[in-house]
């Protein structure tokens, strides 16, 4: 009995250990070194966040959460190009402007078809009224965010 019960004490702190060491390798490798959450854990934050607002069950939330990770992950593949986020547009040539506009013109289309391609993918699981929610969430969270990004550089 002595014997089981130290075989059973040993048995339970091994599987303690090997918990705390996967933890903590999964926040190392998850967290930037500024210790933040990295793009990926922030964007699976916000699909929790807004799948509780919209109060989804838990597997409408699952399949919400794979979703939104989904499309935000087709979202930054397409980040725009330096040259389109100019912020010195005095000492351009008329050519370079161009080229920027044009950028910019053919960014927002492969944004559009993006939002479309996950609008009929949300409509699969969500009603029209919670996709409305989804946007607007998404819209205050990037109001948020470019409220911060400014008043740091000012």
């Amino acid at each position: 009995m002595y014997r089981l019960l130290i075989m059973l004490i040993t048995a339970t702190a091994i599987a303690f250990q090997a918990v705390a060491s996967d933890a903590s390798a999964d926040e190392k490798k998850c967290s930037g070194a500024n210790g933040r959450p990295s793009r990926e854990q922030f964007a699976k934050i916000q699909a929790t966040t807004i799948a509780a607002d919209l109060e989804l069950d838990e597997a409408t939330t699952r399949t919400f959460v794979e979703t939104y990770l989904r499309n935000q992950k087709e979202i930054w593949k397409i980040r725009p190009p330096k040259d389109a986020e100019s912020d010195d547009t005095k000492n351009l040539t008329e050519a370079q402007a161009k080229k920027i506009i044009t950028e910019r013109f053919a960014h927002r289309q492969r944004m559009n078809k993006i939002q479309e391609k996950y609008y009929h993918e949300y409509s699969k699981f969500l009603s029209q009224k919670q996709i409305l929610r989804v946007y607007d969430h998404e819209h205050k969270m990037m109001e948020r965010m470019m409220r911060r990004h400014h008043g740091k550089k000012r």
